[in-house]
């Protein structure tokens, strides 16, 4: 018999100082990877953390199986006026079967993304890895706009 899926819940996490202000983060349902048995990290989730004031979330969609994709998302958020806003992505994906894979980084703040990679276009690893930088406009993502899926994917 299958197990039971357990279905995405959003939660609020509230952090507050030593003045008796408190900032609240508000989780959603479509922030995370789903989860899976064979998920190295329990639930999908690598890091969940807060650092100067930047919170950071880590999923990853790596598995024990020997063969096979994997790879990760790292989400940096920071609270303003506007609300909850997307600063920072990095997507990792790795092809297990060519010990190859693609990262990309996209600042937020700056427009600047950088795709690095020993892929080339049939799978197969490259001798050198290979770097494109390309600039674009700034862009305001904001925590309620942002889909796992869409945004946390490489598209070569």
């Amino acid at each position: 018999m299958p197990s039971p899926v357990r279905p995405r819940k959003p939660c609020f996490y509230s952090l507050g100082d030593s003045s008796g202000t408190f900032t609240f983060w508000k989780l959603g349902a479509h922030h995370f990877v789903d989860s899976s048995r064979a998920f190295f990290e329990e639930d999908g989730i690598g890091r969940f953390e807060i650092t100067k004031n930047v919170l950071v979330i880590e999923s990853t969609t790596t598995t024990m199986k020997t063969s096979g994709d994997g790879g990760g998302c790292i989400q940096k958020w920071r609270n303003e006026k506007s609300g909850l806003r997307l600063i920072g992505l990095t997507v990792n994906k790795i092809d297990r079967n060519c010990a190859c894979g693609d990262s990309k980084d996209t600042n937020y703040l700056t427009g600047d993304e950088i795709l690095t990679s020993d892929r080339d276009a049939h799978g197969r690893q490259l001798k050198k890895m290979k770097t494109i930088r390309t600039k674009r406009n700034p862009r305001v993502v904001l925590w309620d706009e942002f889909n796992y899926d869409r945004f946390c994917s490489i598209d070569k």
